[in-house]
């Protein structure tokens, strides 16, 4: 059974929703709507200059062409910030097939965006040069359990892989209000599965 699976079954029992969707297309969905972003960007650079060349040198007013913003508008890549290391860290510091190779890989990995505009979920990429895990796609089989100031559980933070490289960090939450940022790594408990 995935984690997935057992969160899905957790939330009913609560009386919860737990949405009938297949996570990894639903992840594809957002690295098209990125991709898409990113193309809009690519096109209002040379039109932006385009529209912008007649008016260099005569009195007109400078054309500007507005920046185009999208949901998933994200800057360009940036490293791991220290919290965002001490996470990973934690997570990949239980033992089990391909973990070493991923712990490899953490000094090149660079953040792609976040999930939202106040998502602590990143996407994550590591350059072809560093080697791969012999590890399958998906969600690793080490999860931490976060729970909050008072002991309650609060949500899971989950490793996702795609092609042997670390692909991103997700912070899922119980209950009404999702958080903004990530948790102190004192407050995640890891476990293994499987």
């Amino acid at each position: 059974m995935s984690i997935e699976d057992e969160a899905r079954k957790i939330l009913l029992k609560m009386g919860l929703w737990w949405p009938e969707a297949d996570s990894g297309k639903l992840r594809d969905a957002a690295t098209a709507w990125r991709t898409f972003a990113d193309a809009v960007d690519d096109v209002r650079v040379p039109v932006h200059r385009s529209a912008s060349w007649p008016a260099r040198g005569h009195r007109f007013h400078l054309l500007e062409v507005p920046r185009i913003h999208t949901m998933t508008d994200h800057p360009s890549s940036r490293p791991l910030s220290p919290l965002e290391l001490k996470i990973f860290g934690k997570l990949l510091g239980s033992e089990f097939p391909g973990v070493a190779e991923l712990r490899n890989q953490l000094p090149k990995a660079r953040v792609k965006g976040h999930w939202g505009a106040d998502s602590p979920s990143i996407d994550v990429e590591v350059p072809d040069s560093v080697p791969a895990a012999p590890i399958g796609d998906g969600v690793l089989p080490a999860a931490g359990t976060v729970v909050d100031s008072s002991g309650d559980l609060f949500g899971e933070l989950l490793v996702w892989v795609s092609d042997g490289r670390l692909s991103a960090l997700e912070f899922t939450w119980y209950g009404d209000t999702p958080p903004t940022e990530l948790p102190d790594p004192g407050s995640v408990t890891v476990q293994t599965t499987g």
